[in-house]
């Protein structure tokens, strides 16, 4: 039979164990992939800036051949950042240089191994992006953002396609067949759903601003739609 003092110590011992494991798998790890070429200090700002990206959001949009700058950080003192840069000290940057799509990993060099990824989509003829749309609360308004941070100031919109109606607005508004006005970097048309062709080139990073038809006075709105989904296609000159 165990003494009193060996199972104390037993008791203890697991305790131990249970919370190294807890204090390991709370590191904190953090991996970015930014357009162009940027100084330690500069991807500290934007990564607090954007810390709130879902993983699914975790893409940077290029040109062939392109320079990115990837930035991670973490508790650890070392991380793995894949593909080929190896063992670096944390936090830190270091420079690519892509022509085809590229997925970077970073893995925090600590016994629990925490892993983040960050996707590189180099633009082709037939690349696709997606926009989530905030709402104002009157309804007449929409916007999203195409960030300098995550896309190449050269890539071109084609074409965008707004995947939603007045409906999904204002269920009640009787309108038009063209029910936005849209407004991005001096462009201004009206638009429906379905897709809809730019007749010159525009550049996709920037605000994109639809001031909405179908919601006049005494409609009945919905400002907290979950999805005002667009969708824009994209292309390198």
């Amino acid at each position: 039979m165990k003494s009193r003092g060996a199972i104390i110590s037993v008791i203890i011992l697991c305790i131990f164990s249970f919370a190294s494991f807890w204090t390991c798998c709370d590191d904190v790890l953090e991996l970015f992939v930014f357009t162009g070429h940027r100084s330690l200090t500069e991807c500290q700002s934007l990564a607090k800036k954007y810390e709130y990206l879902a993983s699914k959001d975790k893409i940077t949009f290029i040109c062939p051949g392109e320079e990115v700058t990837i930035y991670w950080e973490s508790t650890a003192s070392t991380v793995n950042v894949d593909p080929g840069f190896g063992s670096m000290s944390s936090p830190g940057v270091a420079y690519l240089t892509v022509n085809s799509n590229t997925t970077i990993t970073a893995t925090a060099k600590q016994d629990c191994k925490k892993t983040k990824s960050f996707d590189i989509k180099v633009v082709g003829s037939n690349t696709r992006s997606t926009h989530i749309g905030v709402v104002t609360v009157d309804c007449k308004k929409i916007r999203f953002e195409v960030e300098e941070a995550f896309y190449s100031s050269k890539i071109e919109a084609v074409s965008i396609e707004p995947k939603f109606g007045p409906s999904n607005i204002c269920p009640t508004c009787v309108v038009g067949p063209k029910f936005l006005d849209m407004h991005h970097n001096g462009y201004d048309k009206e638009i429906s759903t379905g897709i809809y062709n730019f007749e010159r080139k525009v550049t996709a990073v920037g605000k994109w601003d639809f001031d909405v038809q179908c919601c006049g006075q005494g409609c009945d709105c919905n400002p907290y739609t979950s999805k005002l989904m667009f969708w824009l296609n994209l292309y390198c000159p």
